[in-house]
């Protein structure tokens, strides 16, 4: 049967590289189909062309490194761009594979694989890295000038994290207790330096109440000044829950309010001085009787965040003037808060919605804040302020948009992945079945080693996609486990014959030590294997030739079983153990470039491990120094004997 017609020159002549092999004197032999697409001539009348007949001699004077190189033995990688008779300018990787016979280079294949499609998609991807870079600028911009409006605000916010007693300051923060930012801000049961005793028990009581019931705190409270006097701040705070709605800390702001407090109090009564300074924050004052319905608009701020005319009166009800200021979408929601204050007793009032101006019909949002006050028959007077937060609830929804848009474009990504995945899968099953078929029609030599090349890289790339797919599972809440009672000593058993071939063809030493007795878990047998599977692998290609890998298992003290994987290959720096389970995450190319991957196998590990409630980590002495990958999984608890079993 001739050449044009064999079925392994017909696979070779579908691949979508130039593949060609040059005996030493550059004589080609053969050549597919493809070198048609990149030179305008078919594969078969290369055949006895020499080299530099089809390259021309300025790209064969550029490659005769490299054929000189692959024909000592050396494989050649190199990147070259060629203009085909179309015109087209074609940027390929190219590989030279010796040939070697009975310790003899014969010649070489050479493999050419079109790469201007994936330079194409890495420059779409360092616009959208530069599209981000500009967004996060953007977020630094925005927390500056939310630092500035700290500092004209004379405020500043927290964050206090309960289990670790971590706290954090902002800078405004720092300058109301002048404090050096260079050092950190004290811990909770340090506050009780920084305030009053009284307003020390104040912030205890109301942050224990919030702890308790979840409910945020308004207070104010007097603290000691840089300069050893005291003044005065307005403390809110408000609790922080985890996923599950357990409180784990709290955050919120202070204000120095010195000088309104000092006002409040010294000159009460003196009602025009006090409106002057309302009107100069431009704040606005209320009083509603709820018994009566009679409102009462208290200064000239008010009037203007209404919309009202000056020369106006107050609004005889209550009910009714609200009704008509109030956004339709918002006046439930103000009654609501209204009501509670009136019958729960609390002497706080606090509200934020959308009023519509009464001159314009412009729609701004305030922010209301009311105390309770007992007048001479009795009754509970509301007072309360009015603040236009226009601004600041401008500023809030752009963030929440852009955080969406950052969410859908990770999303987008997720669904890019897993399109790539069944994409590639689909060019897969036909490549792996065609291998099936043709591997007894060859023979030994050159094309059963093509062969068994093109079947570890069929091997890597199916390895990929199905990372590929279930790190999608993972992300979508759609990866279902299996769970049974299981015995860890036969999964590392199963694992190692899956990791048999890997093992040999790297060259390693792999020693396996299982415990006598039986670990048993409740997990899914697969998703185990495949954890251990990708740690095994993983220890194989970042070890040199002739390495060795241990695989350890044992049982735990705290009820836990540890599966160790320790190789004695390239190391990891004390700043990568943190982060080398994290997606995406590769050892820098430097360290080991023969590693191919997406650096999804480990993340997929941590993954798998943490669904079964166990853990993963890293350890390593340093770079050159080797690594150990440990898996720790919750062993099933020993079935307590019968009492037959006792005495038997």
């Amino acid at each position: 049967m001739s050449i044009e017609t064999s079925l392994p020159m017909r696979v070779l002549d579908h691949a979508s590289s130039m593949l060609a092999y040059w005996d030493r004197s550059l004589t080609c032999r053969y050549a597919n189909r493809v070198y048609e697409k990149w030179f305008g001539k078919p594969g078969a009348e290369l055949v006895g062309m020499h080299m530099s007949d089809l390259l021309g001699p300025e790209i064969a004077a550029l490659n005769e490194p490299y054929v000189r190189a692959v024909l000592d033995g050396q494989a050649q990688t190199f990147e070259r761009t060629i203009t085909g008779p179309d015109g087209i300018r074609r940027r390929g990787i190219v590989r030279y594979h010796p040939d070697v016979i009975d310790s003899a280079v014969a010649g070489f294949i050479a493999e050419v694989s079109d790469v201007g499609p994936i330079k194409d998609l890495e420059a779409r991807l360092g616009d959208e890295l530069a599209t981000r870079e500009r967004m996060a600028i953007a977020l630094d911009r925005n927390q500056a000038a939310l630092e500035a409006a700290q500092e004209l605000g004379r405020m500043g916010s927290w964050h206090w994290e309960i289990e670790s007693d971590i706290t954090s300051w902002s800078s405004g923060l720092y300058r109301l207790f002048g404090r050096d930012p260079g050092r950190l801000p004290p811990g909770y049961a340090e506050h009780a330096r920084l305030y009053t005793p009284r307003s020390w028990r104040l912030l205890k009581d109301s942050v224990r109440a919030a702890l308790k019931h979840g409910t945020p705190y308004a207070i104010e409270l007097e603290f000691y000044r840089p300069g050893g006097d005291t003044g005065w701040l307005a403390a809110r705070g408000e609790v922080e829950r985890d996923g599950a709605g357990v409180i784990v800390g709290l955050h919120g702001t202070a204000q120095d309010v010195t000088e309104s407090h000092c006002l409040l109090h010294a000159l009460q009564g003196q009602t025009e001085r006090l409106a002057l300074a309302l009107d100069a924050a431009r704040l606005g004052i209320w009083r509603w009787n709820p018994q009566t319905d009679v409102l009462e608009w208290e200064n000239r701020g008010v009037r203007a965040i209404l919309g009202i005319p000056a020369e106006e009166g107050g609004c005889e009800s209550g009910a009714a003037c609200f009704s008509r200021l109030l956004h339709p979408d918002d006046r439930l929601a103000f009654f609501d808060a209204t009501r509670r204050f009136l019958e729960d007793g609390t002497d706080r009032f606090a509200f934020e919605g959308r009023i519509v101006r009464a001159c314009d019909g412009q729609v701004r949002w305030v922010e209301c804040m009311g105390k309770a006050i007992d007048d001479a028959d009795g009754f509970r007077i509301l007072t309360g302020t009015m603040l236009d937060v226009s601004e600041q609830v401008a500023t809030r929804n752009a963030l929440q948009n852009t955080v969406a848009v950052l969410r859908e474009s990770c999303e987008r990504k997720s669904q890019f992945l897993f399109a790539l995945g069944h994409e590639l899968r689909n060019y897969l099953s036909p490549l792996s079945a065609g291998l099936q078929l043709l591997g007894p029609a060859l023979g030994e030599g050159a094309p059963r080693r093509i062969e068994e090349l093109m079947r570890r890289q069929l091997g890597h790339i199916a390895r990929l996609v199905d990372d590929i797919f279930d790190l999608r599972r993972i992300q979508s809440g759609e990866l279902q486990l299996e769970r049974a009672r299981m015995s860890l000593n036969a999964m590392v058993n199963e694992a190692m014959e899956v990791c048999a071939p890997v093992v040999k063809r790297a060259g390693h030493t792999l020693a396996v030590a299982l415990p006598d007795e039986e670990l048993l878990v409740k997990g899914d047998k697969g998703r185990l294997t495949q954890a251990m599977v990708n740690l095994v692998t993983n220890a194989c290609k970042f070890t040199p030739p002739g390495g060795h890998v241990g695989v350890c298992l044992r049982r735990e003290a705290d009820g836990m079983a540890a599966l160790t994987v320790r190789d004695d290959g390239a190391g990891m720096a004390q700043d990568v153990l943190d982060s080398i389970f994290h997606l995406y995450v590769k050892l820098d190319q430097a360290v080991s470039p023969a590693c191919a991957g997406l650096g999804i196998g480990l993340h997929l590990v941590k993954q798998i491990v943490e669904l079964h409630g166990g853990s993963v980590a890293a350890a390593s002495d340093g770079p050159g120094k080797g690594s150990t990958l440990t898996m720790r999984l919750p062993l099933c608890r020993r079935r307590a004997r019968t009492a037959v079993g006792q005495h038997s």
